[in-house]
Formats: C-alpha cells, sequence, structure tokens
C-alpha cells in the first residue's frame, strides 16, 4: 500500500512515516508539513491512503480532499 502523510508538527510526521514504515506491504511514497504540498502530491503520486493533519493552517481537509475525488472521477 503506498501511503502519503502530511503533519505540521515535525516529530508526528517523523513517528507515523517511522510506524507505517516498519509495516509490512507499506510504502510511505510522499511525507510533508504542508498541506499546499500535500495536496499537489497526491495529484503525482496517486497514494493508495493519505493520513493528514486536519489542523494544518495551509489545508482544508474536506474541501481539498473533495475536489481530489472530483478531479479523479473526470
Amino acid at each position: 500500500m503506498r501511503v502519503l502523510i502530511a503533519d505540521d508538527s515535525g516529530f508526528m510526521l517523523d513517528r507515523l512515516q517511522q510506524m507505517l514504515s516498519s509495516l509490512e506491504n507499506v510504502e510511505v511514497v510522499g511525507s510533508f508539513h504542508n498541506g499546499i504540498d500535500a495536496i499537489s502530491a497526491m495529484h503525482k503520486l496517486k497514494p493508495d491512503l493519505a493520513i493528514l493533519d486536519n489542523k494544518m493552517p495551509s489545508l482544508n481537509v474536506v474541501d481539498d480532499i473533495r475536489e481530489i475525488r472530483e478531479e479523479d472521477l473526470k
């Protein structure tokens, strides 16, 4: 499974990356400190799963995910 993670807390981002990377069949394809870069990367990397901090200043999770889903359905 290809996973993308985003969190503005460096500690949380590092910890999530360590935990996920230790799992069999899980590949962390990107880790980001801000929502703008994460959303942009989602278009390019096409992860199976995205774990996003919902309280990042540069991210509106609901609106951004809705936009990505609409684009994928086109």
